[in-house]
């Protein structure tokens, strides 16, 4: 009876100690599953975070850094328990030292930028660091290269602005007193007896006074170019009235120039400014021209590029283009000609990037010069911003 009692005890003993196992590894399995979700919610959240997030323990190594962390400051692979002087020093001038003087003194730097150097030049990084309670420290961090540059070239912009303000305000000042010393030439010249070398003189007041007017017209419409208004634009009748005003500055001229139009059957309407693309017709029109002494034949045709762009083009029978100088033909008052402003071409290329497109040039294959303007057509019209 004794034995039967004690086995029994044995097996409910067993069967306690059993269950008890069971459950108390069931909850432990439980609670690891749980500790490993959290973990890898906790990953996904620090590496969705755009800006780095680096942790270094008191003695300076790293024991955390998220994927933006990486790769801003180019850590490498395994720097976990590395120090920070060894995976930062050779990329962001003076970074690991601000680490370690917080490290050291406690408190934070709210933020500082940092130079790139060796393969990370040119770019500037942009931190804050903090110390933790255990006695590290956290550093955040984010790339700013690009935005310094955007502000860089916003407070140029600005500036340039302003300068231009400035300068169709004097040129404009100037072009009053300039029309009268011409005017008053023309008049003394009519009646007053000159002498031939006198005449040489007054030749030579009217006629640089013709030129310098000329300048500052060209100027005037270069500073003032307005932001465009865009609309869907039938580009032909556009350009048979372009083609009928350059046919009429060359015969003015005493010129001998054929022009040719080509417009591709089925393109799309153009989405510009019908006043400023009639502006980049004549100017590249008359460029041509100009460069083949009005005497040749120029070509202007419009085609289609995809459905969101077209390309105009203006070639001439002319000698051609200097490949050397192609690059310079856009700066302002840069010139070839005798008589030119320098403002022609880089109007087109204002007038061409206000509406989202780009110029560029080349010879064609025949030898003459090549203009190639690319538009926005209107299926471009909702990728616009609104």
């Amino acid at each position: 009876m004794n034995n039967l009692l004690l086995t029994i005890l044995t097996l409910v003993v067993s069967l306690i100690v059993t269950t008890a196992w069971y459950y108390e590894r069931k909850w432990r399995v439980a609670g690891n599953d749980k500790i490993k979700s959290a973990e890898l919610g906790f990953k996904e959240v620090m590496d969705s975070i755009t800006s780095g997030l680096v942790l270094v323990d008191k003695e300076g190594h790293i024991s955390y850094a998220n994927s933006s962390g990486y790769m801003i400051l180019g850590l490498p692979a395994n720097c976990i328990s590395e120090h920070i002087i060894d995976c930062t020093s050779f990329k962001w001038s003076g970074l690991e030292n601000a680490v370690l003087k917080i490290l050291k003194n406690g408190g934070s730097i709210s933020r500082q930028e940092f130079d790139g150097i060796n393969d990370f030049e040119g770019r500037l990084l942009g931190a804050a660091v903090s110390t933790l309670d255990n006695g590290g420290a956290v550093i955040v961090c984010s790339d700013i290269t690009e935005v310094r540059k955007l502000e860089q070239a916003k407070r140029d912009s600005e500036q340039m602005a302003s300068v231009g303000e400035l300068a169709a305000s004097i040129a404009h000042e100037i072009r009053n007193p300039l029309g009268s010393i011409r005017g008053s030439a023309e008049l003394l010249f009519e009646t007053v007896n000159i002498k031939d070398d006198e005449k040489m003189l007054f030749d030579l007041i009217i006629r640089e006074s013709s030129r310098v007017n000329i300048i500052i017209s060209d100027f005037l419409k270069y500073a003032r170019v307005r932001k465009p208004v865009l609309k869907p634009c039938d580009i032909k009748p556009i350009l048979k009235e372009a083609v009928l005003q350059l046919q009429v500055h060359a015969k003015h001229n005493n010129g001998n120039v054929l022009v040719k139009e080509y417009v591709e059957p089925e393109l799309p309407d153009l989405l510009v400014d019908e006043n400023q693309l009639r502006q980049l017709l004549l100017n590249l029109g008359i460029n041509a021209i100009e460069a083949m002494n009005y005497v040749g034949e120029i070509s202007l045709a419009v085609r289609s590029v995809d459905e969101n762009n077209c390309m105009i083009e203006v070639i001439d029978s002319g000698a051609g283009l200097e490949e050397e100088k192609i690059g310079e033909l856009f700066n302002p008052f840069h010139t070839t000609k005798a008589t030119g402003s320098g403002l022609g071409l880089p109007l087109v290329k204002r007038i061409a990037e206000s509406h989202h497109g780009s110029v560029a040039a080349c010879n064609s294959i025949d030898g003459g010069a090549c203009f190639r303007v690319n538009l926005p057509t209107v299926m471009a019209l909702e990728l616009q911003p609104s």
